[in-house]
Order: C-alpha cells, then structure tokens, then sequence
C-alpha cells in the first residue's frame, strides 16, 4: 500500500437513521473502509452510499438489533470473507492485499448479555487468518487498553489476546457516551490484531456522528511512526558550548532598568534569548533508521540461497530441489542465532546509570503497562467535557470559584493596622539589600534541581546552569532592579496548572483533582535571593514589638543551609 490505508470503527446503534450524515461523514473524513456495530439490520434492509460497497452480517434471528458491517470504497481490491454468525458475537470480514501480503478487516460486535470465555475468543480469532485487524464493540472492558474498570469478558479476552500473540489499538479514550447521568462513559470501541505492525498505525478518537458511540479512525502507514517528544529546550546531543556562545552574542548587559517598562522588556528578552540559544545548540532528534543491517555471512546465505532457487525453478531437478531446501534451512537457523544474541548483547548492555543513559529504565518503561483510563468531566449542566479545550475551561470555571479570597474577620483597628504596614516603604520597614551575582549562581548551582519541572518558558536548572557570566550578570541586574523598583515581571506571574486526581475519587468530577501550579524558575530563583538578602539583615526582627502585625522570617542560610540565628 504506497498510500496509507485510512479505517474508522463507529457503533452506530441503528444504521439506517444515520445513512445521511453518514455519507457526509465517509467524504469528509477520507475513509476507505468503515467497520460498524450494531446495524439493526433486518433481511429487506439495504443502505446503498455512493462509490463504496456494503456488507453485513445479520443477527442469528434476524430481528433489528446487533448485526455488523463494512463499508468499503469500490476501487479497493477485496474480496468477502465468510461470516460469523452466533449469538454472543457477530462479525464481518473481507480479505485485501498490501505489500505484505493479505490482510483481513472484520467488524466485530458482541452483546453485553454473554459470558464470553477464552476459548470463544481463540476459535473466533483462528478463523481471521494470520494477519487481521478486528475492530468493534467487544463490550470487553479491561484497563490494559484504557477502560474505566475490569470485567469478566476483559480479562478473558486478554488471556486469549496474550495465549495467541494478539495486540491492541485503543485510543484510552472514551468511545460510549451514554444518555442517562447515572451511567458513565467508557472505553468499548477498539481494535485487535496480528501481525500488523502497530509501530506504522495511528489511531484518534472523533467525536462526530449522532450515536451514543463515537467513532475512532486507524491510519496504517508504509513508514514507522513516531510519538511527538514532549517539548524541551535541549537533549543528550545539545552542544552547551555552543548555547555559551550564542546567548554571548545574543544578550546585553549596557540594559535601561529604569522603570517598570523596561524590566518588562528585560525579562522578555532574556528569556527569549535564552530559549533561543538553546534551540540554536540543539539538533532535532531524527528517528532512528529501520533498516536491517545483516552480517556478511548471513548475506552471503541468502545470496547463495537465491541461487539455489532459481536454478530448482530452472530444472526442477530433485537434487536442486534439497540444496534449496538445504540453504533455507542453514538461512533459518542463522537468523534465529543472530537475533538471539543480538537480544543477549542489548540486554548486557542495559545499565541504570548515567553514563549508558538509563538505559535499563527507559527499557522497563516500554513495557507494556496497563494505561491509565482518561475520563471525560462532568459540567454543571450535566453534560459531558470530552476534548481537551472542553476539560481545560471546565477546570477553569470551577477553580475560579473555589480559589477566593477569605472573608475578613479583622477589627477595624486591625485591618488599619495591617494597611499602615502595607504602605509603609520597603525600604524603611525592611529594606533589602541588593544581590551579587556569585549569590544567584551559588543558588542555580547548589540549591536548585537540574530536572525540576519548568514552567511555561521551558528553562531548567539544566540550562540555568550552563550559563556564560554574562547571562549571571543580567540577571542579577534584572533582580536587583526588581528590588529597587519593587515591580515583579508579569512574565514571571503565568503559571501552567496541572490537575492531579485524588486517589479514591470519582474522576468524572472536577472536585476530584487537585491543582499544582508550575511557575518560571527565574521567578523562584528570585524568591530564593530576596530569602538570602531578608536573612542577611541585620535587622531581621519583626517591624514593630508593640504592634498586632508582625513579619518574621525563619528560613536557612542560602549558601550553606544552616539556620539563621537572631
């Protein structure tokens, strides 16, 4: 196939009433071939949809309800495959070739109602044939490919899918949207295969179409697909030389810091010199080559073997005939050798520390782990957050009520009090002395982790921590005019928050997640230098012992982590 092959699976509960919308959807989206649950066909049924044939598969008692079909665009090559017929499973299936060789598509549907077990599943699959993709509603719930919870009909479908050397294509996304409050929505909808290579598929989650099941499309490529990385600034190959050199060039210490403009302006331009720099002394990380690189021996078999072939084919003679057979056998055994050492030698190479990498944990985390199911949220009005827009303004709305400010149970005198010490100078009640720059490179150096979570900006420790002494010495004008002007960049304000599910509750709600707000480092760094300059003081004491208010600082030294004594 040089093109890829693009396939959506849909339960549309009902096909004949979508047969509109369908049409629209099949040329919108490109599809070559739908797989559907649940037609509600009846023998006088018949849907015709223009430029794709329609097969389908009724229930064993041919009333309208279960049922499968494929929809298929007639210039693909295919044939009909038999179908399966029984109560607790319904599925059709046809037969294309690509540039493997034949591959079989079925649509799949099964009741909720039967207890389906292990065996059903391996006499079903067997009759695929060695290669097939099946996808459908298999009301099989099991977290390994994204369901909400486990069942029976689950785990027995894993222990077939493990006994046969089966795999999985599953969004870990919701797929069944029911009507009713009461019910939440699930993962049914996904696809079983063998022989398929997965690396080469990409499967998304959609949400049109009016059924309570949302369809999900399977793109099969000609090409390994990659993961998108999450972003960075650098990794193992950025040259940090070359980020010295560049942001050298890049910023200027002759700055204006005269005015809250400007250290807007400033902060602005470091950062953005800094992401830049690093993007300049980073090279994109290019997928790895595929390709087989065969020792010569092995090669020379194969030559050898080719050989062998095309003179049996020549003379058919019997003796040609059992050096072929001969060679192929030798050729077998050689690649079994091969790839068994070759896992033996990648498997000693596997360390946990540094210097390999962490190799032996990046190994561990590809194995293949139960994933974790990801919930839709439930709005006020009841209705159902489904995309990531959705879900963000949900979270949004109800942190925006929750997060307020706490009614005041002050005193008239008291909250005079405390507005008298508010506008009282800094630099009369408390004033802070300035910063050098050999303390902010003691606290990026010693006191902030190299692979702490960064902000928005992307700027770790790592990074923070390659940087020329020109860069140290902008930034320490920046903090000490931060100090004199007392104005805090708005930059340095955004915060990227992240919702973490509590444990034991109900992740459908928004009051189940707890909120961590992930801000610019530069930001903590200057927190951390305001901490030194406070403790340093020699009148570190509270501003007024006769007064109700108080401000005490109790923190530890930055640059040797020993408690400050009054």
């Amino acid at each position: 196939m040089a093109k890829p092959l693009r396939i959506s699976v849909w339960n549309a509960n009902g096909l004949c009433k979508h047969k509109q919308e369908l049409i629209q959807f099949l040329q919108r989206s490109n599809i070559d071939i739908l797989l559907i649950s649940e037609t509600h066909f009846i023998p006088r049924s018949h849907v015709k949809i223009p430029n794709y044939i329609v097969y389908n598969t009724l229930h064993p008692d041919e009333t309208a309800h279960g049922g499968t079909a494929i929809i298929i665009r007639q210039n693909i090559k295919h044939h009909l495959r038999e179908e399966h017929k029984q109560e607790h499973l319904q599925a059709t299936s046809i037969a294309l070739k690509d540039d493997i060789g034949e591959l079989t598509i079925a649509a799949v549907w099964s009741p909720p109602k039967h207890v389906i077990k292990e065996a059903d599943y391996t006499r079903f699959f067997s009759t695929l044939g060695h290669r097939f993709l099946a996808g459908g509603d298999y009301n099989a719930k099991h977290t390994m490919w994204g369901a909400r919870i486990t069942r029976t009909k689950g785990r027995e479908l894993f222990k077939a899918m493990g006994n046969n050397n089966l795999q999985y294509l599953s969004t870990h996304q919701p797929t069944y949207w029911p009507n009713y409050i009461t019910r939440h929505p699930d993962l049914l909808d996904f696809c079983i295969t063998k022989g398929v290579n997965t690396l080469k598929a990409e499967i998304a989650s959609c949400l049109e179409l009016s059924s309570d099941h949302t369809p999900i499309f399977i793109t099969l490529h000609t090409c390994i697909l990659h993961k998108r990385q999450k972003p960075s600034l650098y990794n193992k190959y950025t040259d940090w030389e070359v980020f010295r050199e560049t942001l050298e060039e890049r910023i200027d210490t002759q700055i204006p810091l005269k005015s809250e403009a400007d250290v807007e302006t400033a902060v602005a331009n470091l950062t953005d010199a800094i992401q830049q720099a690093a993007r300049v002394a980073t090279p994109s990380l290019r997928p790895q080559s595929s390709a087989v690189n065969s020792p010569l021996y092995i090669k020379q078999k194969l030559i050898d073997k080719r050989k062998a072939r095309r003179r049996w084919q020549t003379t058919r003679a019997p003796a040609d005939k059992q050096l072929y057979n001969k060679l192929t056998n030798e050729l077998k055994h050689l690649l079994h050798t091969y790839k068994h050492n070759s896992i033996q030698q990648y498997l000693e190479t596997l360390t946990p520390q540094k210097d390999s990498n962490y190799s032996l944990w990046k190994m561990i985390r590809k194995l293949k782990l139960p994933q974790h199911h990801i919930p839709p949220l439930r709005q006020q009005d009841n209705t159902w957050a489904r995309t990531d827009e959705q879900k963000a303004t949900t979270f949004a709305r109800h942190l925006s009520t929750v997060f307020r400010p706490f009614p005041s149970q002050a005193t008239t005198d008291e909250e005079d009090d405390i507005k008298h010490e508010l506008h009282i100078p800094h630099q009369m009640a408390l004033p802070l002395q300035k910063t050098c720059i050999r303390e902010v490179k003691n606290i990026i150096l010693y006191h902030i982790k190299p692979q702490k979570a960064p902000g928005y900006d992307l700027i770790t420790g790592a990074v923070l921590r390659e940087l020329p002494r020109k860069g140290f010495r902008v930034l320490t004008q920046i903090y000490n005019a931060i100090l004199r002007l007392e104005h805090f960049p708005s930059y340095w304000k955004i915060g990227q928050i992240i919702m973490i599910a509590k444990p034991g509750k109900d992740p459908t709600e928004v009051t189940s997640y707890r909120p961590i707000s992930l801000l610019p480092l530069l930001s903590k760094i200057l927190k951390k230098t305001t901490i030194a300059t406070v403790e340093s003081h020699p009148y570190n004491t509270s501003i007024d012992p006769g007064s109700s208010v108080r401000i005490s600082v109790t923190t530890r030294n930055v640059r040797t982590g020993a408690p400050i004594s009054a």
